[in-house]
């Protein structure tokens, strides 16, 4: 696999940031716990959310709620994953393969559920989040976990354990 694009928000995601976290604080949400992906633009996510919040939550990053490895196609145009998935079906060379990315960010949803007391906030990328709506909504159709299209930006679901 690739290396990582570890890229920080662009000033579009710093404000859309700050926007989630005050529509969080206008709806009263305070997290006792906060988890992020490893990469930047996540944990800047959660402290930026954070600071609109007023909270101060030690942030526990996990390498397995990292968006999927492209591979040679990360940081590259969106239409170049499109193509390869369109050329090689589910699991193109040199991108992570579908159940090893379905599966780890599984384990890293039941990890979060049993470290779960409070309130948790969870950021991370797109098709994680995905992910997670699949294994609790639909877990048979988790394999197409894509089929549920791409979240808003900064956007994600509520669900209570």
């Amino acid at each position: 696999m690739g290396a990582k694009l570890d890229s920080p928000l662009s000033k579009k995601g710093i404000e859309v940031a700050r926007a989630k976290g005050a529509a969080l604080k206008a709806e009263g949400f305070l997290p006792d716990k906060v988890y992020t992906s490893k990469l930047a633009r996540a944990k800047q996510t959660a402290e930026i959310i954070l600071e609109e919040l007023g909270a101060e939550v030690m942030i526990a990053e996990l390498a397995a709620l990292n968006e999927r490895d492209f591979g040679e196609h990360d940081g590259k145009p969106y239409q170049s994953v499109l193509t390869a998935f369109d050329t090689y079906g589910d699991n193109p060379p040199t991108i992570e393969p579908v159940e090893h990315f379905v599966r780890r960010v599984v384990s890293a949803f039941e990890e979060i559920k049993s470290n779960t007391t409070g309130t948790t906030l969870v950021v991370t990328h797109s098709n994680p989040v995905m992910v997670m709506q699949r294994a609790i909504f639909d877990p048979e159709s988790l394999r197409k976990f894509w089929e549920l299209g791409d979240p808003a930006y900064c956007e994600g679901f509520v669900y209570n354990f």
